[in-house]
């Protein structure tokens, strides 16, 4: 029995082929074939894509991949003081806690959106999520990407023992992928050792 990964793959490369073959026979019969062809191509290569990053991050927690260096805001602060973070740290989602305790988080589009339409008076209280998703560094990183690539949060905030120890955001991942498909193999990189005899 082949692994999944490896099926998908051949699937893939299988659908690819189906697609060249319609945009192939649409260019000389149907401009449609040629339409439903791309698309073809396209989900082929992009099921493929997400069944090899779900296999590189199988093995990893929230806590391999997170970032535990983060800004806080709080609910009173104005959404000029989230603007002004976003700039000055790089960071896209704020985690807001009072008196130590997390009670929400703030996203870049959502301060822009406040400033745009109700301008500099707001406070982040006012327009923050109550409902961050939280997640233990323990919880797998496979299972936090697919509640984030389905669209069910855009950030991630890490607790442990009632502590905010890290944020987890697409970023993350993304940089950790980067990273991992740039680095080398041992064999790869240094070579095979060479014979003695």
């Amino acid at each position: 029995v082949l692994p999944y990964r490896r099926a998908t793959t051949i699937a893939a490369m299988v659908g690819q082929g189906l697609a060249i073959l319609f945009i192939l026979v649409g260019l000389k019969m149907s401009f449609w074939l040629v339409i439903i062809g791309v698309f073809i191509f396209m989900a082929a290569e992009g099921e493929d894509r997400i069944v090899r990053m779900r296999s590189v991050l199988h093995d990893l927690d929230v806590e391999d991949v997170m970032s535990r260096e983060f800004a806080v805001l709080s609910p009173a602060d104005p959404v000029t003081r989230g603007i002004e973070m976003i700039y000055q740290t790089g960071q896209d989602n704020f985690p807001v806690l009072q008196e130590g305790q997390l009670v929400g988080i703030v996203t870049r589009p959502a301060l822009v959106e406040a400033m745009n339409t109700h301008g500099a008076t707001v406070s982040v209280g006012q327009i923050m999520n109550p409902h961050a998703m939280v997640v233990s560094p323990l919880e797998k990183l496979v299972r936090v990407y697919e509640e984030i690539i389905n669209g069910a949060t855009t950030s991630v905030v890490v607790v442990d023992g009632g502590h905010l120890v890290g944020v987890l955001s697409p970023d993350n991942i993304s940089r950790y992928l980067l990273v991992q498909s740039s680095i080398k193999s041992p064999r790869r990189r240094w070579g095979t050792p060479a014979s003695t005899g």
